[in-house]
């Protein structure tokens, strides 16, 4: 054992500290410079763990993914490979996401990348990664039934959350759950079990939340998170955007004007189209009371509240807008495709934003901040919509940081996609105070909070882990400072996102599933490689053999 492996088993809490290993880290703190990156979760480094793109001669052709699994040199009796999202990249190749199974149970944080040919043939083009499962009790948790795993999931909810005065959480107050026994990997063990993965949505008045937990067999929590926190006659009618600081759109349907593409049944305009639909919670708690934006067309809207001049007019469009990047730059629609997302706008005087894993609610602001509403903020809570499709990053703090930068950077997407001439400010329209955005790509820093350099995690890892965003804000200013156009660089993040991460994506996992991507869309990847390097997150051991 090195004495940096003892520094990260005693800052992470997994071993017992013993005095003699406390000795060692106090000389090592006099003379030691920490790295913390070494305490970072590595998917390539876990025990046990099997490099695909090793196992299968390039060349080779397969008619469906159960060749895969025997070229792999697995049982097809024990494995299996589910096919998931997939997109066209170079050389007239297609790269599937396949996500792996074992004994018929979800294996969570590994998936496999495979590329298609012309003659929609499997190619020896497979990348990823593959645990090593052995003396794996199967029958563990076979009994429980869909009310205990509710139970706990409300049980964790009144653990971490408590409504004040309003008594606990009870099942009857989570809606959308959804369990799924699966098999969860340790990456510091290589240790496997069987585990139940459940979410569902907590939305009563004032408290919303959208739990997510690993329990195993007996139902003892894993690991868990709550990822929402509370303080407390015309299609084109005629509204005005922004707010009272920061001019906004006018819309319209004269010249200079911008159409919100209303739907219309007589003289009424509906704020619904058919993948986004505004409900306004006009300043209350409880988005029960929500209703459809509906008005007279003639009359055009006015909803100004807390100095924003149309909190639904600017959701409603800049989602379109969101929707025309993904399809333009990113390539890709999924989510909103499939189903009608809904924006809440005007929710009581809140100084946030958030998804909860079926909605977008933005508050209505404060004192400090005008309503969310603005189109950094509502890119950026879609994005994490994208993020919850492809069913990625739930738990851990590096999870949480790269998902949050996710949406930053879609967040961003709809400024350069409407402007070339965009800053480095990230809802910087947002603010009311003389500080001039929410965060900053270029010098994520300068908020005197937010990190950028991935060797400081660790000390905001434990306590405000989203405070990591800045790592790959700043690597994503880096290439395209480097000369990797925006939406080039964009394209690469999604794809990444929809094809290479999963539900245990860090830093180093989410670096390399970029920096295969980028290959896949035949880009400059010495130019990502720089670029992570300037962020402290070094891509020489991801290796692009069995990508495209």
């Amino acid at each position: 054992m090195t004495p940096l492996d003892i520094l990260c088993e005693v800052f992470s809490g997994r071993n017992k500290i013993h005095l003699e290993k406390m000795m060692i880290v106090v000389l090592l703190l006099a003379g030691l410079v920490w790295q913390a990156n070494a305490c970072l979760q590595r998917i390539d480094q876990t025990p046990g763990v099997q490099d695909a793109s090793k196992l299968i001669s390039r060349g080779e052709n397969f008619d469906d993914v159960e060749q895969i699994v025997e070229a792999l040199g697995l049982s097809t009796d024990d494995w299996s490979l589910e096919e998931g999202p997939k997109r066209q990249i170079k050389y007239d190749l297609t790269r599937q996401r396949l996500n792996l199974f074992y004994e018929g149970l979800r294996v969570r944080g590994f998936t496999l990348q495979a590329s298609i040919n012309s003659d929609d043939e499997y190619t020896g083009a497979v990348s990823g990664f593959i645990p090593t499962i052995t003396n794996l009790d199967l029958t563990a948790g076979a009994g429980v039934r869909r009310r205990e795993v509710k139970q706990a999931l409300a049980q964790y909810v009144n653990d971490n959350n408590v409504r004040i005065n309003q008594g606990d959480i009870d099942t009857k107050d989570l809606s959308h759950f959804s369990f799924d026994r699966q098999i969860y990997v340790d990456f510091s063990t290589g240790k496997a079990s069987v585990v139940f993965y459940a979410k569902a949505l907590v939305n009563i008045p004032n408290y919303i939340r959208s739990p997510r937990a690993l329990f195993d067999g007996n139902l003892n929590l894993i690991k868990g998170r709550l990822s929402v926190r509370n303080k407390g006659t015309s299609g084109c009618p005629n509204a005005l955007g922004g707010n009272l600081q920061f001019p906004g759109l006018t819309y319209g349907s004269g010249p200079g004007e911008t159409c919100l593409n209303a739907k219309v049944r007589g003289k009424t305009c509906i704020l619904r189209s058919k993948r986004f639909v505004i409900k306004d919670v006009k300043c209350k708690m409880d988005r029960r009371e929500a209703e459809v934006v509906k008005f007279n067309c003639e009359d055009g809207l006015n909803d100004s509240s807390n100095g924003g001049n149309s909190p639904n007019a600017d959701s409603f469009y800049y989602a379109q807008v969101f929707y025309d990047v993904l399809k333009t730059w990113g390539k890709q629609t999924s989510p909103f495709d499939d189903k009608t997302t809904t924006l809440y706008t005007h929710y009581a005087k809140h100084p946030n934003a958030f998804w909860d894993g079926v909605a977008v609610t933005f508050g209505n602001g404060d004192n400090n901040v005008f309503p969310y509403s603005v189109k950094e903020i509502i890119g950026h809570e879609l994005g994490h919509a994208i993020t919850e499709d492809s069913g990625n990053m739930v738990f851990d703090g590096e999870s949480v940081a790269v998902d949050e930068s996710f949406a930053d950077i879609c967040g961003k997407a709809i400024s350069a996609y409407l402007d070339p001439s965009y800053n480095w400010k990230f809802a910087d329209n947002l603010i009311r105070s003389a500080r001039d955005a929410l965060r900053y790509f270029d010098d994520p820093t300068k908020d005197g909070r937010t990190i950028a350099n991935v060797n400081e995690f660790q000390t905001v890892a434990s306590d405000h882990p989203a405070l990591g965003v800045g790592v790959f804000d700043k690597f994503f200013y880096l290439v395209n400072d480097a000369g990797v156009p925006f939406n080039s660089a964009f394209e690469a993040v999604v794809l990444a996102n929809r094809i290479y991460w999963h539900g245990e994506t860090g830093f180093y996992d989410g670096a390399c599933g970029v920096l295969r991507a980028a290959n896949d869309l035949g880009q400059d990847v010495y130019k990502y490689k720089s670029s992570f390097l300037q962020v402290g997150i070094d891509l020489s051991f991801c290796c692009l053999d069995g990508t495209a």
